[in-house]
This record gives C-alpha cells, sequence and structure tokens, in this order.
C-alpha cells in the first residue's frame, strides 16, 4: 500500500536512533525478573515457607493494594506478583512515551513534513512508531521467558509472565498513539496518556486491596492493564485474558488510524485555543514562558495524584477491618513506619509513587530544556536579551515547584480522605502530609541529576536521569528483598525518605544541599559549553 511506503526504512532509523534507551527498556525489567527470582529463593526456599508467605501477604490489605494477591505459592507464583504491578510500570510508560516520541514530537518539529515530501506514506510514521515498540515489548517478553526458565521454572508460565510484560507494553503504545493523533503538541500528549494510565490503574488498587471475596473485586476487571496479572503466570495460566489485551490493543490501534486519516498534517483534533496577536505582561519573561509551557501537564498530573491519594485514603480504612482478627506483624509495621495497618497502607502508597511517578515528572520538566535547546525554540529566546542562564532557570524552578505541587495534591487528598473516614482529621491530615512532603528533596537530587547531566554532557542527559531513576529503584528492590545491604542502599536519595527510616531535618537539608549542588554544576557546565 501506498500509505505504508517507507515503513521498514523508519523501523530502521528509529532502531538506529534509540538504540540504548531500547537497550536499557528491555534490561531494567530482566534485572528486576532475575533479582526477585534469586531473592524469592533464597527467602522461601521451600514450599512450607512461601506458603506461610503467601497466607501472609494475601491477609494484608496494604500489600494487596500495591502489589494483588498471590495466585499460587509456588516460586514462580512468587515471582510474578512480585514483579507483575511492576511489569505495568517498567513496560507501560516507556512504550507510550516512545510511540509519542516518533510520531507527534517528530510532527512538531517539523521533520515529519521532511520526511512527507520524500516517498514516504501518510501512515508510515505511525506504524514504524507502533512496529518499533511493538517488536520491543515482543523482545522482553522473550528475554523475561528465558531468564525465567534458566532458573528452571516452567514453561508454560514464563511464557504467560513474559508476555504479559509485552501486553502492557502493547497496551500503553496503543493509548500513546491516540493521544498523539488527538492532540497537537507532544506535551499534551504526554499529560493525556500519563492520565490515562493513571484511570486505567486505579480499579486494581481499590479491588485488590479489597481482597478476592470481596463485593468490589470485580472492580479488578475494569482495568486493562490489570488483565496482564490476571492472565495468571505459573497459576493455571488463563491464556484466554490475552485475547482482552489483544483486542483492547487492536481497538485503539485502529482509533489511532482514523483520527490519522482525518486530520492535516501538524494538526489534531484537540486543538489549542488561539492565542492574541500581541502577548500579555504574562508572557514576557522566560518564567513564565516556561510555565506556560508545562502548566498543563502539571495540572493534569496534580488532578491524578489527587485521585490516586483519595482513593488510597478511602480504601485503607478497609485494611484495619479485614485485619481486625489478626494482628499485622510487627516487622511490616515497622518497615511501613506506621502505627496500624491504615496507616501503613497510606504511607507505601505514598511513598511509591514519590520516589517513581514525582520523580519521573522532575526529570521530565528538566529534559524539557534538552528538546528546546534541540528543537531550535531555545535559539529563537536566546538570540535577544534573555541570558542562558535566566532561560535554564525558568525550566529548573518548574522541576522544583512542580513537585511540591504533585505531592501537596496526593499527600492532601489521601490525608484527608483517611483522617475523615477514620475520624481523626487533627492528627492524620498533617501527618500524611507531612510524610508526603519528605519526600520532596529526595525528588530535587533526581531532578537535580537530570540537570547536571544535560548541562555537563547534554547527549546523555536522557540516559543518565532515567537510567539513575531506574538504577535506584533497582536497588530498593535489592534491599527489600534483603539482595543489598544498607550501605549499599544508602545510595539512593530514596533510602533517606523511606518510612522505615526516622527523616530528620539534618536528613532533609543534607539532600537538599546535594540537589543545589548538583544543579549548580549543571548551570556551571550549560554557562561554559557550546549551545545547540
Amino acid at each position: 500500500m501506498a500509505s505504508l511506503t517507507g515503513t521498514g526504512a523508519l523501523i530502521w532509523l528509529i532502531l538506529r536512533r534509540d538504540r540504548i534507551l531500547l537497550a536499557l527498556f528491555i534490561a531494567l525489567p530482566v534485572l528486576i525478573v532475575a533479582s526477585q527470582t534469586t531473592a524469592f529463593q533464597e527467602l522461601y526456599p521451600t514450599a512450607e515457607a512461601r506458603q506461610i508467605f503467601s497466607q501472609q501477604s494475601n491477609g494484608n490489605p496494604a500489600t494487596l493494594g500495591m502489589l494483588g494477591p498471590i495466585f499460587a505459592s509456588t516460586l514462580g507464583g512468587l515471582v510474578a506478583w512480585r514483579v507483575g504491578v511492576m511489569g505495568m510500570i517498567f513496560a507501560g510508560i516507556p512504550s507510550l512515551l516512545l510511540v509519542i516520541r516518533h510520531t507527534r514530537a517528530e510532527e512538531e518539529s517539523g521533520r515529519r513534513e521532511l520526511l512527507s515530501s520524500t516517498t514516504v506514506g501518510r501512515n508510515a510514521p505511525l506504524t514504524a512508531a507502533l512496529a518499533a515498540v511493538f517488536g520491543a515489548n515482543l523482545a522482553l517478553a522473550v528475554a523475561v521467558t528465558i531468564v525465567l526458565m534458566a532458573f528452571g521454572l516452567p514453561t508454560a508460565g514464563s511464557l504467560a509472565l513474559g508476555l504479559s510484560f509485552a501486553g502492557a507494553g502493547w497496551m500503553c503504545a496503543a493509548i500513546g498513539g491516540v493521544t498523539a493523533q488527538a492532540s497537537e503538541s507532544a506535551r499534551t500528549a504526554r499529560g493525556l496518556s500519563l492520565m490515562a494510565f493513571t484511570v486505567l490503574f486505579l480499579p486494581r488498587i481499590a479491588a485488590d486491596a479489597a481482597g478476592q471475596d470481596s463485593d468490589i473485586a470485580w472492580l479488578a476487571w475494569l482495568s486493562p492493564l490489570n488483565w496482564t496479572r490476571l492472565t495468571h503466570p505459573f497459576a493455571d495460566e488463563k491464556w484466554w485474558v490475552f485475547t482482552l489485551i489483544l483486542g483492547f490493543t487492536t481497538m485503539l490501534g485502529a482509533a489511532a488510524y482514523a483520527l490519522s486519516a482525518g486530520r492535516d498534517l501538524d494538526a489534531g483534533f484537540l486543538r489549542p485555543r488561539p492565542g492574541p496577536a500581541q502577548a500579555g505582561p504574562g508572557l514576557r519573561s522566560p518564567l513564565t514562558l516556561a510555565w506556560r509551557l508545562h502548566r498543563r501537564a502539571l495540572l493534569s498530573c496534580a488532578v491524578g495524584f489527587a485521585l490516586v491519594g483519595g482513593l488510597a485514603g478511602l480504601v485503607a480504612p478497609i485494611s484495619t477491618e479485614l485485619l481486625s482478627d489478626t494482628q499485622p506483624g510487627g516487622d511490616f509495621l515497622a518497615f511501613a513506619g506506621a502505627g496500624d495497618v491504615g496507616e501503613a497502607f497510606v504511607s507505601l502508597i505514598v511513598y511509591a509513587l514519590s520516589v517513581s511517578l514525582v520523580s519521573a515528572y522532575a526529570i521530565m520538566t528538566v529534559l524539557r530544556l534538552r528538546s528546546e535547546e534541540t528543537s531550535g525554540h531555545a535559539d529563537s529566546l536566546l538570540s535577544g536579551p534573555t541570558p542562558r542562564l535566566r532561560w535554564a532557570w525558568s525550566h529548573l524552578l518548574i522541576a522544583v515547584l512542580g513537585p511540591v505541587v504533585l505531592l501537596a495534591a496526593l499527600g492532601l487528598s489521601a490525608g484527608l480522605t483517611y483522617s475523615l473516614v477514620s475520624g481523626d482529621v487533627a492528627s492524620e491530615l498533617p501527618r500524611t502530609l507531612g510524610s508526603t512532603m519528605a519526600a520532596l528533596p529526595a525528588v530535587w537530587v533526581m531532578a537535580a541529576l537530570a540537570k547536571a547531566a544535560y548541562g555537563l554532557f547534554p547527549k546523555f542527559a536522557a540516559l543518565v536521569g532515567w537510567g539513575t531513576l531506574g538504577m535506584f529503584l533497582l536497588i530498593e528492590l535489592g534491599w527489600e528483598t534483603q539482595q543489598i545491604s544498607d550501605a549499599v542502599f544508602a545510595v539512593s536519595p530514596f533510602s533517606h525518605i523511606h518510612p522505615s527510616t526516622e527523616v530528620g531535618p539534618l536528613t532533609l537539608l543534607s539532600l537538599t544541599a546535594v540537589a543545589a549542588v548538583l544543579a549548580a554544576g549543571g548551570l556551571l557546565g550549560l554557562r561554559r559549553r557550546d549551545f545547540g
């Protein structure tokens, strides 16, 4: 078909451009699977030990809300349980971002128009982006399957778990394809995709926390992302669930092509409101321009975090009710830094979102500097009286204040709903908000790392930003399963704000000082290096 002319060449170009990112995209989940398999082999070597652990986990709503139920007390069942939710995140979010990067972002930069002036067909860019991301997820599935089989786990369960990772990536890639065609900017497409990811993820938390025998257990099936877990790897696999995943992916893929066929190049269906001919007073400084560029993503993420926090606070009291006859172990409460199960549930949900998604937002905000530079937009701005460091400071300030807004939305919503349900607003709301905001300096360290990389090594800024975040999350997983010592875990900024540790003013000031030094190094590097 003429509309697909050049698809093969574009696929090769995508693989060439993103070869390092795609390698990390595959390697990180594989390392997580391998480390968790090794950990469970060492921690629970007997069937009796695994059975006891499964019963304790399935009876703890705080654990259920974060990771879901364990469907089988075998080694494979424990591994599938531990990495299931992480598979949704580590395969899903990069997939939707990659599709947007090679569709809407290419259109926005003008490169798509140059390609369209040659023999490249109309549907070739979208097809190439989806094919490359689908192929990368399939390679991830093969790698996960091979690693699990190398540990001696059953072939059927290994294949089901590998395909569940790929299924999450396929569905999110299709989501990215739809938002890329519907919006007129990559920034809006990313915000819509991440909001869709959050909305599709929410029903799982409520359903799993309430338990498989509860009246709301059916909500788990309303979350398409949760279908990857409901395939039951290593627990009498439900292969028919993959038809739902493929159907959802096909439906959204078809919608993406329909939207593409019904619009002009560079246009979208969600069109921005036309602005005035003359810029108002609010657009006469680099900071106000940076706020204009980032505000939509920030507000969208704030709404999503408020929804997640509110849901966590509403579900948390169910934990105490379900465990009224079985007092949870002190080790778990100490790990969560809480006095009861409901408090532990809120603390762990808030911490998990703080160290992952809020850090990801801060990194993306800083890396916007690099995209503004490579697209040429920064050249137009800096050709006037705007100094280079003032321009960089404007985006860095958004990266500093944006996480404050997100953590406040998360902490306030979680604390308010939990305190209203538990009837102790005076103590629970300030405690939840305070523990949430304590994560702020660690998030700033992640933003400063990305800023230092951009200023000193701009070509590797994305690799350093996302790579360090993945490395720190992997270190924490190893620490939780006792594979990594406290000394190694201390390298991660997240170790110093973990719920199990006592966070004092000196710790927060030290992390803030580290972030300030890294950011200053990035600004100094930006001042000295060539631009563009």
